[in-house]
C-alpha cells in the first residue's frame, strides 16, 4: 500500500507543476495505453469479422437479409444484458482479474462459432459473443478513470478509441486475404478460418492481461513512488471538486445517465450499421473478389483517425463536450446522404461512408469524456456501464435496420436515410444534457488539503 511508503508523502512539493505533471501522466500514457489499444483491438476484430463472414455465410446457411442483420445486432443485445453486472464485478475484483476473464472467454465463443450450421446456430452464437465480452469496454473507461482527471480524458479517450478505425483499417484486407487464400484449409472454409484466427489471440492476450497491468496507480511497478504521489494527487483534486456519490444504484435515479445513454445510441446506430453492412454496400457497388471488397472497405477509415484526434484534442483545448459532439454526428448523418447519390458509383458511395464514418465515431469522446463527469465513487463503475448499456440499443436496431430496409425495399438507400434522420435529431438532443453537471465545477490546480489530517487529499486516497 503507499501509505506504507514513507517517501511519497515527503518527495512532493506542495504545489505541483504542470510540466511536471504533464511528463508524469504522458509516462502513464505509455505504461498502459499500448496494452489496453491491443485488447480493444482483438474485441473489434472478433466483433467486426461476421460483416465479411456475411459473404459467405448467407449462402452457407440460407440467411436473409434481415436475418443477418438481426444475428449481426443481437451480439448488442447479449452484451447489454450483462454490461451493468459485469462493470460492478469489475469495480469489486479489479481489472486485472475480470478483463482477463472477458478477453479468454469472448476468444472461446469466437472460435467455436466455426460449428454453427443454421440461423438459430448463428444468433446463439453471437448472442453468447456479445454475453462474454459485456462489460469490457465501459471496464476500460472505468479503469482508466482512476488514472486520468477529468482535464486529461478527453485526450485520452481519443488515443484509445483509435484503436476503432485503425483496427477497421486492417479486418478487410485480413478478412479478405483469409476468404480467399484459406477456404478450404484443413476442411474449413474462408469463414471458419476468420473465426479461428481472429479468437486464439483474445484467449492468449486475456493471460498476457493479467499478468502485465496494475490495478490502480498504486500497483504500477513501473512509476517511481514519486510519480504515483503525482498521479494520486491529480485524481484527488480533480474528485474533490466534484460531488461524490454513494451507492450501486444512485445512477439509475440520475435522468442524465439515461439521456446521454439514449442520445449516444444515436451514434451507435449510424456507426454499427456501417461497420457490419460495409463489405455489403461495396459490393453492391459493383466491386469483385474478396480482396478488393477487404482492401476497398478498409478505405472509409482512413480519415477516421485525423478527425478523431483533432475534435478530443479540440473538446479537451475548449473543456467543451456537446458542440463537438453535435458536431460530429450532424456531419456524419451528411455522409449518409452524399452516400446514397449514386448506388452504382463507388466513388460517390466511399466518399460519403469516408464522412459518416469519420465523424460518426469521432464524436465519442467528447461524449464519453462528457460521461465521466456525471457520477463518481462507486456509482460511476455503474453509470459508465449503464450509459452504454442503453446506447448498445442503438448498436442493435442499426445493422437489424438496414437488414430490414434492404429486405423490403431491395437497397439500402431508404435504411441509411432513415439511419441519417435519427442521428440528426441524437445530435441536436446533446443540448438537453447539462454542460456542467450541479455540484461539480472545474479541477482546481492547487494540491487539496484533507481537513482531518492537514495533509494532500492523496495521502487520505492513498491510505
Amino acid at each position: 500500500m503507499i501509505n506504507s511508503d514513507s517517501t511519497i508523502r515527503t518527495s512532493l512539493p506542495a504545489e505541483i507543476g504542470k510540466e511536471e505533471e504533464d511528463k508524469v501522466f504522458r509516462r502513464v500514457t505509455r505504461g498502459i495505453l499500448p496494452l489496453l489499444f491491443i485488447c480493444s483491438m482483438i474485441a473489434l476484430f472478433d466483433r467486426f469479422i461476421v460483416g465479411f463472414a456475411k459473404l459467405q455465410i448467407t449462402e452457407a446457411f440460407g440467411l436473409s437479409a434481415a436475418a443477418y442483420g438481426f444475428g449481426a445486432g443481437i451480439f448488442s443485445l447479449g452484451y447489454l444484458l450483462f454490461e451493468v453486472p459485469s462493470n460492478v464485478i469489475l469495480a469489486r475484483v479489479g481489472a486485472k482479474k475480470w478483463i482477463a476473464r472477458i478477453m479468454v472467454s469472448w476468444g472461446i465463443v469466437t472460435v467455436g462459432t466455426i460449428l454453427v450450421r443454421t440461423p438459430e446456430q448463428f444468433y446463439m452464437a453471437r448472442f453468447l459473443l456479445g454475453l462474454m465480452e459485456a462489460g469490457f469496454y465501459p471496464g476500460i473507461v472505468y479503469y482508466l478513470s482512476g488514472w486520468f482527471p477529468r482535464a486529461r480524458f478527453g485526450r485520452v479517450m481519443a488515443l484509445l478509441l483509435l484503436v476503432f478505425p485503425i483496427s477497421n483499417l486492417f479486418i478487410g484486407p485480413l478478412s479478405g486475404w483469409i476468404l480467399e487464400s484459406m477456404s478450404g484449409s484443413a476442411g474449413l472454409a474462408g469463414w471458419q478460418w476468420l473465426f479461428v484466427v481472429m479468437g486464439i489471440p483474445a484467449i492468449l492476450m486475456g493471460f498476457v492481461f493479467f499478468l502485465l497491468v496494475a490495478d490502480k496507480p498504486q500497483d504500477a511497478k513501473w512509476l517511481s513512488a514519486h510519480e504515483k504521489r503525482v498521479v494520486l494527487d491529480a485524481i484527488a483534486r480533480d474528485r474533490a471538486s466534484m460531488h461524490e456519490s454513494g451507492g450501486w444504484f444512485l445512477a439509475f435515479k440520475d435522468w442524465r445517465v439515461w439521456a446521454l445513454g439514449a442520445i449516444m445510441a444515436g451514434g451507435y446506430l449510424g456507426l454499427y450499421g456501417i461497420v457490419f453492412w460495409l463489405p455489403t454496400m461495396v459490393q453492391s457497388a459493383g466491386v469483385s473478389g474478396f480482396r478488393n471488397i477487404g482492401l476497398i472497405s478498409s478505405i472509409p477509415w482512413i480519415g477516421t483517425v485525423l478527425v478523431t484526434l483533432v475534435l478530443g484534442y479540440s473538446s479537451d483545448y475548449f473543456q467543451e463536450r456537446r458542440g463537438h459532439f453535435c458536431f460530429a454526428v450532424l456531419l456524419g448523418a451528411l455522409g449518409f446522404v452524399i452516400s446514397v447519390q449514386s448506388s452504382t458509383n463507388i466513388y460517390i458511395t466511399i466518399a460519403g461512408l469516408s464522412v459518416a464514418c469519420a465523424f460518426l465515431f469521432a464524436c465519442f469522446p467528447p461524449a464519453w469524456a462528457l460521461a465521466s463527469t456525471l457520477l463518481v465513487g462507486q456509482s460511476a463503475a455503474c453509470g459508465l456501464a449503464l450509459v452504454n448499456t442503453v446506447a448498445s440499443f442503438g448498436s442493435f436496431i442499426g445493422p437489424y435496420l438496414m437488414g430490414i430496409g434492404q429486405e423490403r425495399t431491395g437497397s439500402l438507400t431508404v435504411p441509411l436515410m432513415v439511419m441519417a434522420a435519427i442521428c440528426s435529431v441524437s445530435a441536436l438532443a446533446i443540448w438537453l444534457i447539462p454542460a456542467h453537471p450541479p455540484g461539480q465545477s472545474g479541477a482546481g490546480s492547487r494540491a487539496l488539503k484533507d481537513p482531518k489530517t492537514g495533509g494532500s487529499v492523496a495521502d487520505s486516497m492513498a491510505q
